[in-house]
C-alpha cells in the first residue's frame, strides 16, 4: 500500500513539474519600447539598431491611416486607439516566427504586454480578425479560439 501511495505521489510531482517546465515563459523574449502606434496592428518599436515598424503577426485590424481615405473606417480608429492606450511608450516582449520581415520591410512579430500576447488580446476583444500568412502560423489554433471567444461574447 505504501509503495502505491509513494508511486502516486511521484507521478503527481512529475506531472506538476512537467506542466511548469512546458509552460510558455513569455518573459524570455527581449523587450523593446513602443515609440508610436501607427494603427491597430502596426507599431514603431525602438530596437538596438534604431526605430522600426513592426506588424503584428496573425491579425488584421481595420484601416485607420490608409492613404486611400475611403478604406479607413470608424472601427479602425477605435482599434487604433485601443492599441495606443495599451502600448504607446510601454516596453513589450517581442517574439519572432519563421519569417522576420514582410514585403514592406516591417518586422513581423508577436508582442507581449505584462506576459500576455497582445496579438491574441486584439482578437479576443474583437478589435481584429485573423489574417494568417504562411510561414508565420505558430499560434494559428490559439488565434482561432480567441476569435471564436470574441464572437461568442459578441465583441
Amino acid at each position: 500500500m505504501f509503495k502505491k501511495i509513494l508511486s502516486l505521489i511521484t507521478i503527481i510531482l512529475i506531472l506538476l513539474l512537467a506542466r511548469e517546465f512546458l509552460k510558455e515563459d513569455h518573459n524570455q523574449f527581449p523587450e523593446y519600447k513602443v515609440t508610436r502606434v501607427i494603427d491597430g496592428d502596426t507599431l514603431e518599436i525602438k530596437f538596438e539598431d534604431g526605430i522600426k515598424k513592426l506588424r503584428l503577426i496573425g491579425i488584421d485590424a481595420p484601416e485607420s491611416v490608409h492613404p486611400d481615405k475611403d478604406k479607413n473606417t470608424e472601427f479602425g480608429k477605435i482599434a487604433s486607439e485601443f492599441t495606443k492606450q495599451r502600448l504607446e511608450n510601454k516596453k513589450v516582449g517581442v517574439e519572432y516566427d519563421a519569417q522576420l520581415f514582410d514585403r514592406y520591410g516591417r518586422v513581423l512579430a508577436y508582442i507581449y504586454l505584462d506576459g500576455e500576447m497582445y496579438n491574441e488580446i486584439m482578437l479576443r476583444e474583437g478589435m481584429a480578425t485573423i489574417m494568417t500568412i504562411s510561414p508565420n502560423v505558430k499560434y494559428v489554433d490559439r488565434f482561432f479560439e480567441s476569435q471564436e471567444e470574441a464572437k461568442a461574447n459578441k465583441k
